[in-house]
């Protein structure tokens, strides 16, 4: 539904095969993962020093000096840039299954990243420049499944490994242990509890990984030298590591700056991810499949968080707090909400999707947040708060389209299916929240060049007080926006309930909250030109990039509609495409200027062909 490309966005690059002189014989079961490659080609540190090869297959002298003479194991070159030193350095590691116990059947074992020692897969064994692997063909995967026998589709049995079951866990000694841990277990047997059950009785859940490695990689007091790049972390499994063991899950990284990017953790239990401290950089990394209440916790104040994917986990996508800003991230079917928020963290260009949760099954936070940018679609809450549920904050810049939560109990109404406050008051400006079911918003608020459209309960009802909603005590300000059924009755200024006349809001597919839905404005749209005209500080530019005042005053909504929109009359037309020649780009192009923003489909700041097919795909334009 976004119009800027996944790719731009994100700053990846397009893969070039020709670029590779050498293709591993073993590449044809990794050839489905190949929409992940490009993922792994984001900027990371370039050395120009020291390579120490890694290869399973290698059959030579295992000197580390070459591929042929390449270590078989990645323990062996780790150790060679420690004890031999001569790094800075990069360790290359072929496609292949690398296991950190080297054969020993040690779950404690795991792989230590340094300072100074970039770590890269993707390889197919024959490079000579890192540019030229294909990891999403050449998977090298570190694996914690010592024995080789992981099954994790394999569904429990046993009542105590199950979430929300009747009688709750039925193995005395187990659920004793589990309530030890967590009291509230005794109440309701939830999700929470089936994960320490996991990792306290392991052997009534997934046996067969009982005996996995505890971790995989961990960095401890390193700078922004250590790079781990294009490597799959598996199978971990941190159940009964020692007391005072440092590590534990797929990553640990403590007190340190490393650099992650365009890996893949997948299928791992638990203690997934844990970053605690420094500045890390975890870039282009895709999170699915695991089995864990939180997939990746956060708790430091400096990281940086874009480009990552949270895919089918289990538990929560991502954890994060102090004062972070997780930028263009995909959250996507998560079982116990996409992103959770603490303190002030905030979410930015981030897309939320069919992801699941009791309360906030999008994003959910406990302080003061900022969601800027977003997309939120077809998430579901059990209570409230099917796509976003933050105590107070900014949304802004949002689209929020079929989200859905169960209580309409709550408040005695509807129960925010898109967004609910809590203590504090939450700013909703230039957002478009349609069809979300039952009802908008809930809470305190402050809501301005915003629209809130075909939001509804469950038995279809749409009148104003299902758009937005306040409970006892709270506050709704309400100006410059569109509300279904708007009576008057709440005040403010320039509001009304004129249908906004979306391009396509439920999509070909007719149904709301999937990706194909269109919420930008239809020419005569009553939000064209409708917004705060003074007085409004907020945002240089709208959901697809474009400025935010295109002619004169801010349209109503996410989107802005003067794309293509040259004179101003709020239709697109053939006057406004007679004005192409003056704006065109070329060797003979006029300067861009701020009149020719209204051509700049893909904001480029070129105005070409590439704009002129967006203004038919946009618009509709035969």
């Amino acid at each position: 539904m976004r119009q800027r490309e996944n790719q731009d966005k994100l700053g990846f690059r397009r893969l070039d095969q020709s670029n590779t002189p050498c293709v591993s014989g073993k590449e044809a079961p990794f050839r489905a993962k190949v929409v992940l490659a490009a993922m792994l080609f984001f900027a990371t540190p370039i050395f120009a020093q020291r390579i120490i090869y890694v290869d399973d297959d290698a059959v030579g002298l295992e000197t580390g000096e070459n591929w042929k003479n390449g270590y078989p194991d990645l323990q062996d070159a780790l150790d060679d840039a420690r004890d031999v030193g001569g790094c800075p350095c990069e360790v290359w590691v072929a496609e292949g299954t690398y296991k950190p116990d080297r054969g020993t059947g040690n779950r404690l074992m795991l792989y230590d990243m340094m300072s100074g020692v970039g770590v890269y897969g993707g390889f197919a064994g024959c490079e000579t420049g890192r540019e030229q692997r294909i990891p999403g063909m050449n998977e090298t995967i570190l694996n914690g499944d010592l024995n080789g026998d992981d099954d994790l589709d394999l569904e429990p049995t046993n009542g105590c490994c199950i979430a929300l079951t009747k009688y709750g866990c039925e193995d005395v000694t187990c659920r004793e242990a589990v309530i030890d841990r967590f009291s509230q277990c005794e109440r309701v047997w939830d999700s929470l509890c089936v994960h320490v059950a996991e990792e306290l009785c392991c052997e009534l859940c997934v046996p067969t990984f009982c005996d996995n490695s505890v971790g995989l990689v961990r960095a401890l007091d390193t700078d922004a030298t250590a790079v781990l790049d294009g490597v799959t972390m598996t199978r971990a499994h941190p159940r009964g590591a020692p007391e005072g063991f440092v590590g534990g899950g797929a990553f640990l990284g403590r007190d340190s700056d490393v650099q992650v990017n365009g890996c893949i953790v997948r299928e791992n239990l638990w203690g997934v991810s844990s970053i605690q401290r420094g500045a890390p950089r975890i870039t282009n990394t895709l999170f699915s499949r695991n089995r864990a209440f939180i997939t990746m916790l956060v708790s430091t104040s400096s990281p940086e968080i874009s480009g990552c994917q949270f895919v089918d986990n289990e538990g929560t996508g991502l954890l994060i707090s102090d004062d972070v800003v997780v930028r263009d991230c995909l959250f996507m079917r998560n079982r116990n909400g996409g992103l959770a928020l603490d303190q002030v963290a905030s979410a930015v260009g981030c897309t939320f999707i069919d992801n699941q949760a009791w309360s906030g099954a999008g994003a959910s936070g406990t302080g003061v947040h900022t969601i800027a940018d977003c997309v939120f679609l077809g998430n579901r809450a059990e209570n409230s708060g099917g796509a976003v549920s933050i105590n107070a904050g900014l949304v802004i810049n949002s689209v929020f389209v079929g989200n859905k939560a169960g209580r309409e109990d709550l408040l005695g109404g509807a129960s925010g299916a898109a967004i609910v406050g809590g203590l504090g008051t939450v700013a909703i400006i230039n957002s478009t929240v349609f069809a979300n079911t039952a009802g908008a918003s809930v809470g305190s608020g402050i809501f301005t060049n915003s629209i809130f459209w075909a939001n509804e309960t469950s038995n279809g009802e749409r009148a104003e007080s299902i758009q937005v909603r306040g409970g006892t005590g709270d506050v709704l300000d309400i100006s410059y926006s569109i509300v279904e059924g708007w009576t008057g009755d709440l005040g403010g200024v320039g509001n009304s309930g004129v249908d906004p006349m979306f391009v396509d809001a439920d999509g070909p597919d007719d149904i709301p909250g999937t990706e194909d839905d269109n919420l930008r404005l239809l020419p005569g749209s009553p939000a064209i030109k409708a917004g705060d005209p003074v007085g409004f500080v907020g945002p240089a530019s709208d959901l697809d990039g474009h400025p935010r005042t295109m002619c004169s005053r801010r349209d109503i909504g996410a989107y802005e509609f003067g794309i293509g929109d040259y004179d101003c009359d709020q239709t697109v037309d053939l006057w406004d495409f007679s004005a192409w020649d003056s704006c065109a780009s070329g060797p003979e192009g006029a300067p861009y200027t701020e009149d020719c923003k209204a051509f700049d489909f893909n904001t480029d700041k070129l105005i070409d062909l590439f704009d002129f097919a967006g203004f038919q795909r946009l618009y509709q334009i035969p």
